[in-house]
């Protein structure tokens, strides 16, 4: 079965998503991301506590794909995460019966060298535009290496790193509008699709 990759072309600004899975009795179920890169990150210090009695800190199983789950009574939580180098999340949630999934994305203390704002400003230009992201695979968020970024005739625009990073620039007018299919391509994964995708001139995505 093949796995999933994730391409992002813009610089993520989430700190969590939600969502809800199959119901089953008071599982929880974490997953700690950056969200300037996707790539999956470990807590130095996670907690989940009751919300009404904080002294009451709930144990947590950790598993190969680095995400963290417990079995929980009903009730109201609190997740606290601290990461080296990133800004400390804590949220809230409440279960009754139900498995609940949750990707925490922290934000970074100082922006990745990449996707350092004086950099990118640097690489614009006035008749292309600038594609440029990482790639990570869906459920362990490792970064992956040597995905094919494709336009839709096949030509291969950009090929990830070691640390999954892609950049491309493509020709965009501003008189007319200019539009793209992007593929990202890897071997035993499922083919990520981007059609109709818009750009503009001296613009990053």
């Amino acid at each position: 079965m093949k796995r999933s990759l994730h391409a992002a072309l813009i610089i993520l600004l989430y700190l969590t998503i939600a969502i809800p899975s199959n119901s089953y009795a008071g599982l929880i179920e974490l997953k700690f991301f950056s969200s300037e890169t996707g790539c999956s990150i470990t807590p130095d210090h996670l907690l989940i506590s009751d919300a009404y009695n904080p002294k009451n800190i709930i144990s947590l199983n950790t598993s190969n794909n680095n995400s963290y789950s417990a079995n929980l009574n009903a009730g109201s939580y609190m997740i606290t995460a601290f990461k080296s180098g990133y800004v400390s999340s804590q949220t809230g949630f409440s279960i009754d019966e139900n498995e609940i999934k949750y990707d925490i994305f922290l934000d970074p203390l100082s922006s990745n060298q990449m996707l350092n704002t004086q950099r990118i400003k640097s690489l614009l230009k006035p008749d292309a535009a600038l594609l440029l992201g990482y790639v990570v695979d869906d459920v362990s968020g490792e970064p992956l290496s040597n995905v094919k970024l494709l336009d839709g005739k096949s030509n291969v625009l950009s090929v990830t790193d070691a640390n999954g990073y892609f950049e491309v620039t493509q020709a965009a007018l501003c008189e007319a509008r200019t539009i793209l299919d992007l593929n990202f391509e890897k071997a035993s994964y499922n083919k990520a699709e981007y059609n109709s995708f818009e750009i503009t001139p001296n613009t990053d995505f």
